[in-house]
C-alpha cells in the first residue's frame, strides 16, 4: 500500500515539475513576443516509464516552430533587396550631381551655353569681352565633365571601401556562427536548452544573407549548420573560411577588377580559382560590386565619349583656324615615343603651308611642308623636325620636347606663325584639311589616318588633356582649356589664314582682325549632328553634343528611377516574406493564453493529487498508531 502511495506521489510530483517548466516556457514566449528574431518555444511533454509502467511525465526538449523553406526564401529576397538598395543609393547620388537636363547647372546646359558663347563671339570675333565669355563657357563645360568624372571615381572608391567593410563583417559573422554551432552541439549533447542559441544563430544568418547570397543546411541531429555560398563555396563547415579584400587607396577610370588593378574577393588564399567576385549574385556585396564594376564605369564610358567628341570637334576646327595676329609658338599635344622610326605621309596632293606674319597680319615669309621635304612622304618625325627647323631664312624653329612633342616657333621678334592645309601648289584654292597617314610602329603600313596637319600634331588645340591619354578612357577627368588661351582669350582662333590674290606681286597669305570664318565653322560644328560611338549603356548615335549630354543625363536619371523602384519592390517582397515567416515562428498571445490555462490546470491537478496522497499517508499513520 505504501509503495503504491509513493509511486503516486512521485507521479504527481513529476506533473508539478513538468508543468512548472511548461509555465516558464509560456512566460518566456509572452515576455519576448516583440523581440526581433525570437522564435516561439514549443513545450514537449513526454511520458515517463519505470520498469515498463507509467511513472508520470517529464519535460522534453524545447523546440522552435519554423518553416525552413519560408525562412530561406525570406533570406534570399532580403539579399536581393540589399543589392538593389546599394545600387539605388549610388545612382541617386549621381542624379543629385547631374540634376535634370533642363537645369541651369546640368552638363547639357553648360554645353548649350558654350555653343551660345561661340555664336556671340562669331558676331564680334575681336571683342575682348566676347572672347573672355567664350573661354569661360568652355572652362565651365570642361569643369563639369571633370567634376562628373571625379564624382564617379569617388563613388567607385567608396563602393570599394564598403566592399572591404562588408568582408570584415562577413568574417565576423562566419566565426560567430561557428562558435554558436559548437555551443549548440555541446549543450544539446548533455540535454541543455539550445533554442536561445539557435535564435541567435538565425539572426547571424539573417544578417549574413543581407550581405552575401548563402545557402544553409542543417547537418545531422546535433543542430550544427553548414553554410555555402550560392555558387557552392563552403563558408562554414566545422570551421569558418575567411574572405579577404584589399580596398584601393585611390581609383581612376582605368582601374577595374578584370585587369587586376582592383582587388578581388578571395576565399582563403589569393590564388587562381578562389576569387568570388564574379560569383556573388545578391546581398549588399553584389550591389556594391555591380556599382563599382558596371554601373559607374558604364556612366564613365559615356561621359568620356562625350568629352572626346567635344575635344575633337572643337580642336578639329581650332587647328585649321588662327587667332589674330596669331601665336609666336605652337606646341603640339601628340607625344611620339619613337620619332626616328614613326612616320607620316600626305594623302594625294595634300600639303600644308607654313606662314609667318607681322603684327598687322601681313605675310612675311611662307613655304610648304612638301617643299621642304621634296615629297609627300613617308617622312620620320625627326626628319620633319629637321626640315622645318631653320626654314624661311632661319625665321622658323622646330624642335621635339623631352616627351616627343613637336614645337614650332617664329624665331624673329614681332613675327607670328600660322598653318593652312591646301592642295599642293594651289595656294589660291579653298583651304582643305590635309589627309595624314601615320605609321606608329615603323612597319611601313598606316596605323592611323588623320585629317589636318595641325590637328594631327595638336599644334593649335583649344582643349587639351592635362594628363595625356590615348582613346576615350579618362578624357573627361583631364579635359581643360589650353593654359595660354585660358590666360589670354585673344589667342582663340576665330579666323583663318586666307589667300589674297590682290596683293602684289602675285598674291599673298593674310590674317584679318575681323575674320570670323573659324568661329563660324565652330558654331556650325557644335550645333551639327555628329557620329557618336556606343559607350557604356548608350548605343551609337548621331546627335549634337548638347543632345547627347541630355541623353546621357536622362539615362542616368532613368537608371536611378529604375533602381529605386526595384529596391522598393524588393523591400515590399522581403517584408512580406519576413512577415509570413514571423507569423509561423513568432508568438501568438491567444495561443499562449490558452496554453497557460492548460498548464495551470494540469499543475493544479497534480497539486491536488499530492494533497490527496498526503491525506492518505496521514490516515495510514493514524490507523497504524
Amino acid at each position: 500500500m505504501a509503495a503504491d502511495l509513493f509511486q503516486a506521489l512521485r507521479t504527481a510530483h513529476s506533473g508539478l515539475l513538468a508543468n512548472q517548466q511548461a509555465l516558464d516556457a509560456v512566460a518566456r514566449n509572452v515576455s519576448n513576443a516583440s523581440t526581433p528574431g525570437y522564435s516561439r518555444r514549443i513545450v514537449n511533454l513526454e511520458q515517463r516509464t519505470l520498469a515498463g509502467f507509467g511513472a508520470g511525465v517529464q519535460f522534453g526538449t524545447l523546440t522552435r516552430n519554423l518553416d525552413q523553406g519560408l525562412l530561406a526564401s525570406a533570406r534570399l529576397e532580403s539579399g536581393r533587396q540589399q543589392a538593389s538598395s546599394a545600387v539605388s543609393d549610388f545612382l541617386t547620388r549621381v542624379q543629385d550631381v547631374f540634376g535634370q537636363a533642363e537645369s541651369d547647372t546640368s552638363l547639357a546646359h553648360k554645353l548649350t551655353e558654350f555653343q551660345g558663347a561661340a555664336e556671340s563671339l562669331a558676331l564680334a570675333p575681336q571683342d575682348a569681352l566676347s572672347q573672355r565669355q567664350f573661354v569661360q563657357a568652355a572652362q565651365d563645360a570642361a569643369g563639369s565633365l571633370r567634376q562628373a568624372s571625379a564624382t564617379f571615381q569617388s563613388l567607385r572608391q567608396e563602393a570599394d571601401g564598403r566592399i572591404g567593410a562588408c568582408i570584415d563583417e562577413i568574417n565576423g559573422l562566419l566565426q560567430s556562427i561557428v562558435d554558436l554551432n559548437n555551443a549548440i552541439v555541446r549543450n544539446g549533447s548533455v540535454g541543455q536548452d539550445v533554442v536561445d542559441l539557435e535564435d541567435t544563430r538565425d539572426l547571424k544568418l539573417d544578417r549574413l544573407a543581407e550581405l552575401i547570397d548563402i545557402r544553409v543546411v542543417e547537418r545531422g541531429s546535433g543542430g550544427e549548420v553548414v553554410v555555402f555560398s550560392a555558387a557552392g563555396r563552403t563558408l562554414v563547415d566545422g570551421n569558418a573560411v575567411q574572405l579577404s579584400h584589399t580596398p584601393a587607396a585611390t581609383i581612376d577610370a582605368s582601374m577595374d577588377h578584370a585587369s587586376g588593378s582592383l582587388d578581388g574577393i578571395w576565399i582563403g588564399e589569393k590564388v587562381t580559382g578562389k576569387d568570388l567576385t564574379g560569383e556573388i549574385r545578391s546581398g549588399e556585396l553584389a550591389g556594391l560590386i555591380q556599382t563599382r564594376d558596371q554601373t559607374l564605369p558604364n556612366l564613365q564610358a559615356s561621359l568620356d565619349e562625350l568629352a572626346v567628341r567635344l575635344r575633337d570637334t572643337v580642336n578639329g576646327v581650332h587647328n585649321r583656324s588662327s587667332a589674330f595676329p596669331g601665336p609666336a609658338t605652337m606646341g603640339g599635344s601628340r607625344s611620339f615615343t619613337d620619332p626616328t622610326s614613326q612616320t607620316i605621309t600626305f594623302d594625294g596632293n595634300d600639303d600644308t603651308a607654313v606662314v609667318l606674319f607681322d603684327a598687322d597680319g601681313n605675310e612675311v615669309a611662307q613655304t610648304t611642308v612638301r617643299t621642304l621635304l621634296g615629297s609627300p612622304g613617308p617622312m620620320s618625325i625627326t626628319g620633319l623636325r629637321s626640315a622645318l627647323n631653320g626654314a624661311l631664312g632661319g625665321a622658323l624653329g622646330a624642335s621635339l620636347s623631352d616627351d616627343g612633342r613637336l614645337v614650332l616657333s617664329a624665331t624673329q621678334p614681332g613675327l607670328t606663325l600660322a598653318l593652312r592645309d591646301q592642295a599642293s601648289g594651289a595656294r589660291g584654292a579653298a583651304a582643305q584639311d590635309a589627309g595624314i597617314a601615320f605609321d606608329a610602329d615603323g612597319d611601313g603600313a598606316a596605323d592611323q589616318n588623320a585629317s589636318g596637319f595641325s590637328a594631327f600634331f595638336g599644334l593649335n588645340d583649344f582643349f587639351i588633356d592635362r594628363q595625356v591619354t590615348d582613346g576615350c578612357s579618362g578624357v573627361s577627368a583631364s579635359i581643360a582649356v589650353r593654359a595660354d588661351i585660358a590666360a589670354s582669350p585673344d589667342l582663340t582662333a576665330s579666323g583663318a589664314v586666307q589667300w589674297d590674290a590682290s596683293r602684289a606681286p602675285a598674291g599673298a597669305y593674310s590674317l584679318a582682325s575681323g575674320d570670323d570664318s573659324g568661329i563660324q565653322q565652330l558654331t556650325s560644328a557644335l550645333s551639327a549632328a555628329t557620329t557618336i560611338s556606343a559607350a557604356g549603356r548608350l548605343p551609337a548615335t548621331t546627335a549634337s553634343l548638347a543632345e547627347y549630354a541630355a541623353t546621357f543625363i536622362g539615362d542616368a536619371s532613368t537608371q536611378a528611377d529604375t533602381a529605386s523602384a526595384e529596391a522598393s519592390s524588393r523591400a515590399e517582397m522581403a517584408a512580406a516574406l519576413k512577415s509570413k515567416s514571423d507569423a509561423v515562428r513568432g508568438v501568438n498571445l491567444d495561443e499562449e493564453l490558452s496554453s497557460l490555462m492548460l498548464y495551470e490546470q494540469a499543475y493544479t491537478a497534480s497539486a491536488r493529487v499530492v494533497k490527496a496522497v498526503q491525506d492518505m499517508f496521514t490516515a495510514l499513520e493514524q490507523a497504524l498508531a
